[in-house]
């Protein structure tokens, strides 16, 4: 006979743990001694210990408790012993996910959103993407949709000097690159290389202006409707 403790949890009786069942042996003996006083004679036949063994008496079972034949209870002990730290067992037998706080992005829409796993037995959608698991692509998606949302949310006076502080970056990066092909003795364009650089954080400029940006084949720029 095994013992299965079990918790339930969101309407799931999950098991536990599953152990041998432990005999009473009060209990046991007082039926053992109400067998021979009833019949004497079996003594002849069986002995003491052989009487404890076919009429013993398991221990009264707790909250959460329950007894089943050794083939069930080795059944879903095998099962049991294999579950990964993701899974549970349940009372019938079933395997279920355990994902509960697990949290992952998902696109839908073409917009990227972080989610988490709340419910037992609820498992990762089929396009969910763990953290771990984003790409360099994606990645790089989710931090440019959050930077815009970011910056879809500054007052217009942080929104100015937020478009100033893009060009003033640009500005500073041409001066460096300017400051080594002078030491290098090379040529160096500074204001082909600052439209260039103003260009690439044109798309910046755009969100914090609230205007569209598109490609037009070369290079992306804003457009006012």
């Amino acid at each position: 006979m095994e013992t299965i403790t079990f918790v339930e949890v969101e309407n799931y009786q999950i098991i536990a743990s599953i152990n041998t069942a432990s005999p009473d042996p009060e209990e046991t003996n007082t039926k053992v001694d109400a067998v021979i006083a009833k019949n004497p004679d079996i003594l002849l036949r069986k002995t003491r210990e052989e009487l404890l063994t076919e009429n013993m008496v398991f221990a009264r079972l707790g909250q959460g408790q329950k007894n089943v034949d050794d083939d069930e209870g080795k059944k879903l002990e095998g099962i049991f012993d294999k579950l990964d730290q993701n899974e549970k067992l349940l009372l019938s037998g079933e395997v279920i996910a355990d994902l509960r706080n697990t949290e992952y992005w998902i696109k839908q829409s073409g917009v990227w959103s972080k989610q988490k796993i709340e419910r037992l037995g609820e498992a990762l959608l089929p396009k969910a993407v763990l953290p771990e698991k984003l790409s360099q692509i994606q990645q790089s998606e989710i931090a440019e949709q959050t930077e815009a949302a970011r910056l879809a949310d500054l007052t217009p006076d942080q929104k100015t000097e937020e478009k100033e502080a893009a060009l003033t970056a640009a500005k500073q990066e041409v001066r460096r690159l300017k400051e080594e092909a002078e030491i290098a003795d090379e040529p160096f364009d500074a204001k082909a290389e600052y439209q260039l650089r103003k260009t690439k954080k044109k798309k910046k400029i755009c969100v914090i202006s609230g205007l569209p940006d598109y490609n037009n084949g070369q290079t992306s720029v804003c457009t006012r409707h």
